[in-house]
């Protein structure tokens, strides 16, 4: 039960704070970073860190708004489509493996 309320706080910190990280286009060269995750896990650390930057209080602040958030049903219906096109883009790419590679 803890697994998908930090899910949905960590989604929902990054889009309270997404107007905050500039937008970042991906270097030349580093199509993989998208497909293997290191790109989200950097987004999410940067964003965890600037929290961290936060006084106390608006740390606790911006928590509990994610808790209340978590119970939104528009919040849980954007958490739905996400995990939805999260399936989506695997089997994407699954199925383009397999097409280049069949030995896959």
């Amino acid at each position: 039960m803890k697994s998908p309320l930090l899910l949905a706080g960590a989604t929902l910190a990054a889009l309270t704070l997404s107007p905050i990280v500039p937008a970042q286009s991906p270097e030349p060269g580093n199509q993989l970073a998208s497909v293997d995750g290191s790109d989200l896990t950097r987004q999410l650390q940067e964003r965890e860190d600037k929290i961290l930057k936060l006084s106390l209080e608006e740390q606790l602040t911006l928590r509990a708004a994610q808790q209340r958030s978590v119970e939104d049903t528009a919040v849980k219906a954007a958490l739905r489509a996400r995990d939805k096109a999260v399936l989506e883009f695997e089997e994407a790419v699954l199925a383009s493996m397999v097409k280049a590679d069949p030995g896959v």
